[in-house]
């Protein structure tokens, strides 16, 4: 990381994610060690408040089918009582967030406003504060470049996908058993699970 202090640090990681991550930088043509300096920043300036004041990590298909189920009165009264933390996946940027909302969608959640944070601005005391009604916050984070298709791909193929997601998304996908094999969700074998190692 040019211009960045930096440290040596001995770690010990388990063989399996030590091959994927070698993998994965074969295809992405990068290092394993600039993989890791990713995935230890994400978890440092994001995860680690995430799973501590219980943010959740919604893929935006999944976002659109909620909002989809609610009424105009329960969208507004969600942004009411819940702190919306919005952040972009690679090859999005966040002020495309604000524009893409069409004017009756800004009305029917109330016409948010929007607050642009970088992730050095996301701590405890975000935590403790009560939400805002109507304030949606665009948080820029450093990404892990992993698309869905290739977690989908690796639950298919009975591989873990942990490191790669939220041990809370990890675990859903397994209770769900989502993107597993047909063949191996019968009889409850743990052939797909997410957290397997």
């Amino acid at each position: 990381m040019p211009g960045k202090a930096s440290v040596t640090r001995s770690v010990r990681i388990e063989k399996d994610a030590d091959e994927r991550l070698r993998h994965l930088a074969e295809q992405g043509d990068t290092s394993v060690n600039t993989l890791v300096n990713r995935a230890l920043r994400k978890f440092v300036e994001w995860d680690a408040y995430g799973e501590k004041f219980g943010f959740i990590t919604l893929p935006s298909a999944m976002l659109i089918k909620l909002m989809d189920c609610l009424t105009d009165e329960e969208a507004r009264e969600l942004l009411r009582l819940t702190q919306v933390i919005v952040t972009a996946r690679p090859g999005w940027r966040l002020d495309e967030v604000e524009r893409a909302l069409t004017p009756a969608q800004r009305a029917a959640l109330g016409d948010p406003t929007f607050k642009y944070l970088r992730i050095s601005e996301v701590g405890p005391e975000l935590a403790r504060t009560p939400p805002v009604p109507g304030l949606v916050l665009l948080v820029e984070v450093v990404s892990l470049d992993i698309s869905s298709r290739e977690i989908r791909q690796l639950v298919e193929e009975g591989r873990s996908v942990r490191f790669l997601v939220p041990d809370t998304v990890a675990a859903y996908m397994q209770k769900n058993r989502l993107y597993q094999k047909r063949s191996s969700r019968p009889g409850g074998r743990k052939e797909g699970d997410p957290h397997r190692g």
